[in-house]
């Protein structure tokens, strides 16, 4: 059940997305038995969105118990750019398993690499999305692997983590995020 929570998690934030000044973070940390670590983060303008953004928390941790029983939530204002933020973070309690994932593999190979993919359905209707909005950032996904990566589909690696800053556009049609390691 955990693994559903995080892919609520991430639609629900993408909702959060269009509905406002926010900026949506996610990802997973993983071990060497793809067992991993998930959380979601997100961060509103306190003063254009905070409001909203806190009583959509309270929403979808009341809706959802599989959240609230999962993951710890904390809500917090920092500052960023001479700005304040409210930054609402959900990470999980326990590791889950990414064998029983619809939308994650992980692969540990006989050379001791590791391979992680994610394969994410289309987010947002093609039609739907102007050429003004394709650009736009719809997700930021994180993974942390047990190995420094070799190779992955992003340009921001960084030793163990990949990060993928992915569009509406990217969004709108079946993606998939591929890492392997060393």
């Amino acid at each position: 059940m955990p693994k559903k929570c995080l892919f609520l998690l991430l639609v629900l934030s993408l909702f959060l997305f269009g509905a406002g000044c926010y900026e949506i973070h996610g990802g997973i940390e993983l071990d060497s038995e793809g067992k991993g670590l998930a959380e979601v983060e997100i961060l509103a303008d306190k003063f254009m969105g905070g409001a909203e953004a806190r009583t959509i928390a309270y929403q979808i941790d009341f809706l959802f118990p599989e959240i609230n029983i999962n993951y710890e939530q904390e809500i917090i204002t920092i500052r960023e750019d001479y700005q304040e933020m409210l930054k609402i973070t959900w990470r999980m309690k326990e590791p889950i398993c990414l064998e029983e994932s619809d939308y994650f593999d992980f692969l540990k190979k006989e050379d001791g690499s590791f391979e992680f993919s994610a394969k994410l359905p289309p987010m947002f209707d093609p039609e739907e999305v102007s050429q003004d909005e394709k650009g736009d950032t719809g997700l930021r996904f994180f993974v942390t692997m047990p190995a420094p990566i070799r190779m992955a589909n992003t340009t921001n690696v960084q030793e163990n983590t990949a990060r993928w800053s992915l569009t509406k556009e990217d969004l709108s049609r079946p993606t998939t995020l591929q890492i392997i390691t060393e």
